[in-house]
């Protein structure tokens, strides 16, 4: 059981860590008037971050 909580809160919170980047490239899209990859760029977000991150503002 003490291995299915920390899974659940490992998954939890990666999942809102993503969020919270989401929100901070589309931030500097609006407010810097980037495009998404050179938001990506100035966080210096790469590989499979990048990737999850695309697709989630993609939605």
């Amino acid at each position: 059981m003490c291995e299915a909580v920390q899974k659940y809160a490992e998954e939890y919170a990666k999942e809102h860590t993503l969020d919270s980047v989401a929100v901070n490239v589309k931030n500097l899209m609006t407010n810097m008037n980037w495009s998404m990859e050179q938001a990506l760029d100035a966080l210096g977000i790469e590989g499979d971050e990048r990737a999850a991150i695309m697709e989630k503002l993609a939605q």
